[in-house]
């Protein structure tokens, strides 16, 4: 006899399941019987079905017949057709309308402001919010960023209206001198100063030069060798960003 055919003499079908020695048919049989040798003990009671040798479930059926009389009883009901819901009533919004004919962001628009869409950010644009966050009087010559920042002592700022949040320098940099840096080159903190966001204070190098000037800087700020930066001119784009939207910070 093979080891992965039915044990009954003359059957040579699979077995059943991994630990079983009997095939399908041959298992069912014999669970049919035990289950009836204890329903004669009085051990279960068995589905009153003619024929059925399930065990009891309920009013005197076993499941799979209680079920069969539910949905014989129960006839199916018609499906409906789905009403397609409404999109919001602002042009170019693709989303679902929620309340009083608009999405969820400009019903909150609607109530808030009484137009469903805002003219513009709150706070105004957004190198304007970045400059009141911004204060330029320090000694050493950084413009120190005032607002939120990581936990690794950058600067972050909350682009508005529905985008994303951004390193404050990293982004100030790019605004200011209009090119767009790639993911590999990092900027610099020369300063040593990580939530200075003057771009005259920042270079571009790559990660693995950046590694090597941090390195470099704690080394001489342990030794007590670190100089600061000489304190220079305003750049024209920096002369530029002060006299056009840096406000003077509130004493």
């Amino acid at each position: 006899m093979d080891s992965s055919t039915c044990s009954v003499d003359d059957c040579h079908k699979p077995r059943h399941g991994v630990y079983h020695s009997l095939c399908r048919p041959h298992y069912e049989r014999g669970l049919r019987r035990r289950r009836q040798e204890r329903a004669d003990r009085g051990e279960v009671r068995l589905c009153e079905v003619e024929g059925c040798s399930n065990p009891h479930s309920a009013k005197g059926v076993c499941t799979t017949h209680r079920v069969r009389a539910l949905r014989a009883a129960r006839p199916n009901k018609p499906k409906v057709a789905k009403v397609p819901k409404p999109h919001c009533l602002v042009d170019q919004c693709a989303k679902i309308s929620t309340k009083a004919g608009y999405c969820s962001g400009h019903y909150s628009n609607l109530h808030r402001h009484g137009v469903p869409v805002h003219p513009k950010p709150r706070g105004g644009a957004p190198l304007e919010r970045f400059a009141r966050r911004v204060d330029a009087r320090n000694e050493n010559g950084c413009w120190l960023w005032t607002g939120r920042t990581n936990g690794e002592g950058y600067g972050r700022f909350y682009l508005g209206d529905g985008r994303r949040e951004v390193r404050a320098h990293r982004w100030f940099y790019q605004t200011l001198t209009g090119c767009e840096l790639p993911r590999f080159i990092q900027l610099d903190h020369e300063c040593n100063v990580r939530h200075c966001v003057r771009p005259g204070h920042l270079a571009e190098v790559s990660q693995s030069e950046h590694n090597v000037r941090t390195a470099a800087r704690l080394a001489a700020q342990a030794a007590g060798l670190l100089v600061a930066l000489p304190e220079t001119l305003p750049s024209p784009i920096e002369a530029r960003f002060l006299t056009g939207h840096l406000r003077p910070a509130k004493v």
